[in-house]
């Protein structure tokens, strides 16, 4: 009897402690504002969405593109239609052709800016934006991508925010909560290095990122603020910069095993992966099919959302047909439009359904235009890489994928037929491409849960806390004096002037003191003898 009062007891016990250890979260009112015209941003930012909503959470979601997945309980879509921006459109063609001639991107990214910013005032502006203004939401979560001003709307529902980014953690994010910067160790995003540098990458470093803190500052005070103040009147509203210390969490597009590991505060949280799915959707029948029959392996072809294959100029494309025609691989290309005379290995579709295409077994080479969600599912199921970059952080990433040895370069102006089908053959040849990739795949995925677990995690955390400043940093309410010690290290030259001025006045009122008498002496020495001589 005794036994059993002991074996109900302990029951009872484990059970308390069990109810104790589960934390319930109730079901929260969440906004997704997704203001980037760009799909393939909206791709990573609807798998975290699409996740909440499966947790329970009440989720709506604003953009300006047609919704793609399945609808699903708890998530409401609202596509805004804008008025088409000429911007937007103008700077792919400029982009494109400034790639086809070697350029820089950053010589039209002004007109990206343009577009960006002007996508994100058509949305706030929207009459389905006055609807939703109306509503209540526990939880902001916002797109970023040159659109900071739009965290205004977080004080509008009285809650906090979370920021979700397709990039890593570069300046301009890491500012919201303090994360300090490491110029020394951590390669910038256009470095494309993701070992020790050498010192000339890190002088190159410091210069980079000293140009970026400059254009994210001159930015911040021409360009965001006054958008700020234009849809968040400071009558109503706190200031911009009070806002941007607001913000509660940063989830960012990397992962230590996919460059150069660093220090984050617990503020801003990794999840590059994230939308990768556990496991593949079936994949549509014909495609399916064609994927099956490939004895001798496919070849995927993507260039992308922003970058459409079909704008790629007629002899880059003949080049790229005529060699394709000679493989004995068969290929599955994302082609935007009708495709005339294409040889018969070749398949095309407007839309596919990337990250289960490649998950299938045939797959035996990605053609890319090197995104950082294309190379994650990439190196997650262990394909390897052809990549023609063309604007952006693409050429980092190509570079990063090639010192890692899973990759084969292509740069977009030297592209004809004979560059093309040498580096074709290289990449489908050589195998160790294949083992390369296969290994870093095993790192990618080597983690305690998946990363859409993760960010979902943490996402509720700030629902849970209503808000969680206490992740940041203090340096995210430092000014840029502060943060960098400026006035720490003027006070200490300050000090040392002093010190050494006081010094050197002590030492010479030391010298006068013992020194002086015997000065004297000597000076009146002369004249005594010259008194003699004249007696």
């Amino acid at each position: 009897m005794l036994c059993k009062m002991e074996f109900k007891r302990s029951l009872l016990f484990v059970i308390f402690v069990a109810i104790q250890q589960f934390q319930p979260i109730d079901s929260a009112r969440i906004l997704g504002f997704f203001s980037t015209p760009s799909r393939s941003h909206l791709i990573i930012h609807e798998s975290l969405m699409r996740e909440l909503a499966s947790r329970g959470h009440d989720v709506t979601v604003i953009t300006t593109f047609k919704q793609i997945g399945k609808p699903i309980p708890n998530y409401r879509y609202i596509e805004v239609t804008v008025p088409e921006d000429p911007e937007f459109k103008k700077a792919q063609e400029h982009m494109l052709k400034g790639a086809e001639k070697g350029e820089h991107f950053l010589k039209h990214f002004s007109t990206l800016v343009k577009a960006t910013t002007g996508q994100t005032s058509k949305i706030l502006k929207s009459t389905a934006m006055d609807e939703i203004k109306k509503e209540k939401f526990d939880l902001v979560v916002f797109g970023q991508f040159i659109n900071d001003f739009q965290i205004g709307l977080a004080h509008h529902f009285n809650c906090p925010s979370v920021i979700i980014t397709v990039f890593p953690a570069v300046k301009s994010v890491r500012d919201f909560v303090g994360n300090p910067d490491e110029f020394s160790s951590v390669p910038h995003l256009f470095i494309g290095a993701n070992d020790r540098m050498t010192f000339t990458q890190r002088f190159l470093n410091v210069l980079i990122s000293g140009m970026e803190m400059a254009l994210s500052s001159g930015m911040e005070y021409f360009l965001m603020e006054p958008l700020y103040r234009e849809h968040f009147p400071l009558e109503t509203f706190p200031s911009y910069w009070d806002m941007r210390k607001n913000v509660s969490l940063i989830l960012v597009n990397q992962h230590f095993s996919q460059g150069t590991p660093q220090a984050l505060v617990p503020a801003l949280q990794e999840f590059s992966g994230m939308h990768i799915k556990r496991k593949p959707d079936p994949l549509p029948e014909n495609i399916q099919q064609w994927l099956d029959s490939a004895t001798d392996g496919v070849i995927y072809f993507s260039m992308g959302s922003n970058t459409k294959s079909s704008d790629l100029s007629l002899d880059k494309r003949q080049a790229i047909l005529r060699t394709f025609a000679t493989l004995k691989q068969k290929v599955l290309w994302k082609f935007e439009d009708d495709l005339p005379d294409k040889p018969k290995n070749v398949m095309i579709s407007k839309w596919l359904p990337q990250d289960d295409v490649l998950a299938h077994a045939n797959v035996v080479l990605f053609i890319s235009h090197c995104g950082k969600g294309g190379l994650s599912e990439a190196k997650y199921h262990g394909v390897p890489v052809l990549g023609i970059p063309i604007l952006a952080d693409q050429p980092s990433n190509l570079k990063i994928a090639v010192k890692e040895g899973w990759a084969v370069g292509l740069q977009y102006a030297d592209l004809n037929e004979k560059t093309f089908s040498d580096a074709l053959h290289e990449a489908l040849s050589n195998r160790t491409y294949g083992d390369v990739v296969r290994r870093h795949s095993l790192k990618f995925r080597d983690r305690p849960q998946h990363p859409l677990d993760n960010a979902a995690f943490w996402v509720e955390y700030v629902i849970r806390h209503h808000g969680a400043k206490h992740l940041q940093s203090p340096g995210a309410h430092l000014n840029f004096f502060q943060f960098y010690s400026l006035d720490v290290f003027a006070a200490l030259l300050l000090i040392f002037y002093i010190t050494v001025k006081v010094s050197k006045c002590f030492l010479k009122f030391l010298y006068r003191k013992i020194c002086g008498g015997s000065s004297s002496d000597s000076k009146t020495k002369p004249n005594s003898k010259n008194d003699k001589k004249r007696q």
